[in-house]
């Protein structure tokens, strides 16, 4: 497979700019296209998830385990922002992954251009618009409400949703801060604080169960318990293990890696 190529536009309170991120095999390098070659270095750093220490899942990722280690699995890949993962997490609501890329898309035609790309507006771009309208530009529907009501809190605390403010947060912090959002539902909590600040918690939205029915068998009124028991080891960690495992072969599918075991 040839390298995999990433551009990543952003406008954020203290920069702007267009990176690049090129990968091939375990190493990948990073180019700022457009801005501030060190301001493109700190989202690089926050986009890739850089910022977090997976040395201890992976002391821990043995025996059958062993290939989350070998391929140095456990960050995921974010937004610039916390808020454009929110937005994008409101997108996700209710809707097939076809239609969620849709939404995150025309909302995404709705910011300011950078280099040759458009970076995803801002809060104080979208809390200017009209409920109608963007239910209009973004085709987003009911979620039109909700993704105002986080334009509002994003602006009443940018350090958080718009700056670095989220990392001084523990995960059980971060999870009250975005259970008082309008539309934010235990799933989505639980995927933002897997990418930002992971805890041990589970939660089985209908995909979940029917990936761990398929994998294992279980029935739904056991699946914590057996979560509880198959990732414990992990710590707050669990439920990204557990996620991994759950979307291994959609690497695999894809030829992104392979590993036997």
């Amino acid at each position: 497979m040839g390298a995999l190529v990433l551009r990543v536009p952003f406008a954020l309170p203290w920069g702007i700019g267009v990176l690049q991120v090129t990968g091939h095999g375990h190493t990948c390098a990073m180019k700022a296209v457009a801005g501030d070659a060190q301001v493109c270095r700190r989202v690089a750093t926050r986009v890739l998830a850089i910022d977090r220490n997976i040395s201890g899942l992976h002391a821990l990722a043995t025996g059958r385990w062993q290939w989350i280690a070998d391929m140095g699995m456990g960050r995921f890949l974010r937004s610039p922002s916390l808020f454009e993962d929110c937005a994008k997490a409101l997108f996700a609501t209710n809707t097939g992954f076809a239609r969620t890329v849709k939404m995150a898309k025309a909302a995404a035609a709705l910011g300011d251009p950078v280099g040759d790309m458009r970076a995803f507006p801002g809060p104080e771009r979208l809390i200017s618009m009209s409920e109608t309208e963007i239910k209009m530009q973004t085709g987003c529907g009911f979620r039109a409400r909700y993704l105002l009501n986080l334009c509002k809190r994003a602006l009443e605390v940018p350090q958080i949703y718009l700056d670095d403010g989220w990392c001084v947060l523990s995960g059980e912090e971060l999870g009250t801060e975005l259970r008082q959002l309008l539309g934010f539902g235990p799933a989505s909590v639980e995927y933002l604080t897997r990418m930002y600040r992971p805890t041990c918690t589970f939660h089985f939205d209908s995909w979940v169960v029917r990936r761990c029915e398929q994998l294992w068998g279980v029935e739904e009124g056991n699946m914590v318990d057996f979560a509880r028991h198959r990732y414990g080891r992990f710590g707050e960690m669990a439920s990204t293990v557990m996620w991994l495992e759950l979307t291994r072969y959609w690497h695999e599918t894809n030829g992104l890696y392979h590993v036997a075991g």
